[in-house]
């Protein structure tokens, strides 16, 4: 199913592009095609400007509710208002992307980017949340509004305490709108976690840079930090990274209680990620990170391991909050790096599973050859021949790894757009930017082969 749908115009190297968004996404293209803007450009949609996307619902219920202090409504009546204040809130965003980004307002100044939720997606995101929050309006009366799972059918309660005056209607208006915000906007789209391509450097500089003044320092867009006779500015994907890193050492995922265990379900997505992807395991001590490698009692620093398991510690805070967490977008710029290729093919399935078992959206951009084909695969055991299972089989896949064409978008970004290339079940993706450079590349050694020889 299509989540949502971005249009780009003049945003770095992209003139003008449109990509509709899937369950599952790849970007690729050469260097400095515009990949990472992309991807940065929506975190930044997606994570710090959400809260200033505004629906209004308020002025026709509010009579109701205050007449009545108990209304049923069906949260499928406001769908198609999310979109209109998307458009008008990605105007409004547009003007600032460039202070998020840390460029000059110069090299923004004609941007625009563009948001759009997929109405389908909508109306199953509100099919499958459950939804029971309040607000104060008052000292004494709070709106609540509840829904619960597997139906729009919703509630708006006023509830009186203490003997006060009932609230007045515009109170109860104004209380009204930003409950509808939270349903429609919060609960629908999604929530990103971004590891950009400098997550292994932030991590081995962490002590240094992960201090709270710094982080309060560099918190807001176009803030200047002053490093000795250096003025620096920092874009705020690399700031929340930052603070992510921050969060994972301060505040470390719990591990789930037995009651979690029965009432949610299980699955094998923490054990894959340390079997097939990290190798090892991450552990918390004092606020400090400790990596335990397979098979060795001992444990180690993230200063004493490998730039791959250091990279890879993100991963893991991200996997264990999703245990808990729902509707979250893991954003990855160039999950490849400092990955050996056996372990780029594991990370690819690993990345399915994740989707697949704990229903994360995953958008990554990638130069790697090994994840698109490993991807490919995955795309190709969906065929439904009577042989792949026996494939799947032979070689250890599981169908929890297996990729439908429908949960796929793929783009490239080349000539100054991104264009679209839709996935097949025979072949996956055929991509040219890497097929190109791999055919070249036989093409020279074939000549060193064999034309001395004729």
């Amino acid at each position: 199913m299509k989540t949502f749908e971005i249009e780009i115009t003049n945003l770095g190297p992209i003139r003008s592009a449109t990509f509709s968004a899937s369950h599952f996404n790849l970007i690729c293209g050469k260097n400095n095609s515009g990949k990472s803007m992309c991807l940065h450009s929506v975190f930044c949609f997606l994570s710090k400007w959400r809260s200033k996307i505004h629906l209004s619902a308020g002025g026709e219920l509010a009579e109701e509710v205050v007449q009545k202090t108990r209304v049923k409504f069906d949260a499928l009546q406001f769908v198609e208002r999310l979109n209109p204040a998307l458009a008008s809130s990605s105007d409004e965003f547009s003007k600032h992307l460039y202070e998020f980004l840390n460029k000059s307002q110069e090299q923004l100044n004609d941007c625009k980017v563009v948001f759009q939720m997929n109405p389908a997606y909508i109306r199953d995101r509100l099919q499958h949340s459950n939804v029971n929050v309040f607000l104060s309006i008052t000292p004494t009366s709070k709106l609540v509004l509840r829904k619960e799972f597997n139906t729009t059918e919703s509630v708006f309660i006023v509830e009186n305490s203490g003997g006060g005056e009932f609230p007045e209607k515009g109170l109860v208006a104004a209380a009204i709108n930003r409950l509808i915000d939270y349903l429609l906007v919060e609960m629908v789209l999604p929530r990103p976690y971004l590891m950009t391509a400098e997550r292994s450097g932030s991590i081995l500089y962490g002590d240094d840079l992960r201090t709270k003044s710094f982080l309060d320092q560099v918190s807001q867009p176009k803030k200047v930090v002053e490093a000795g006779a250096v003025s620096a500015r920092y874009a705020y994907p690399y700031v929340q990274e930052l603070k992510d890193f921050w969060d994972a050492q301060s505040n470390p995922v719990a591990a789930p209680s037995d009651l979690e265990k029965v009432m949610m379900p299980s699955d094998n997505v923490s054990e894959s990620f340390g079997e097939n992807v990290a190798l090892g395991t991450y552990k918390e001590h004092d606020g400090k990170i400790y990596y335990q490698p397979q098979g060795d009692a001992r444990e180690f620093r993230l200063s004493e391991v490998s730039t791959s398991v250091r990279a890879l510690m993100q991963l893991d805070h991200f996997v264990k909050r999703s245990y808990r967490e729902r509707n979250l977008l893991l954003m990855m710029d160039e999950p490849e790096l400092n990955l050996h290729p056996e372990r780029q093919r594991a990370l690819a399935r690993f990345l399915v599973l994740l989707m697949r078992m704990r229903g994360v959206g995953v958008a990554i951009s990638t130069h790697s050859d090994y994840l698109v084909k490993e991807i490919n695969t995955l795309l190709m055991f969906g065929s439904g021949d009577a042989s792949t299972a026996a494939i799947m089989q032979r070689y250890g896949y599981q169908e929890s790894e297996v990729l439908r064409t429908e949960d796929v978008a793929c783009g490239v970004a080349e000539d100054q757009t991104i264009k679209t290339y839709e996935p097949s079940k025979e072949d996956g993706f055929a991509l040219p930017n890497f097929d190109t450079t791999i055919e070249l590349m036989n093409e020279i050694q074939d000549a060193i082969r064999w034309e001395d020889k004729a």
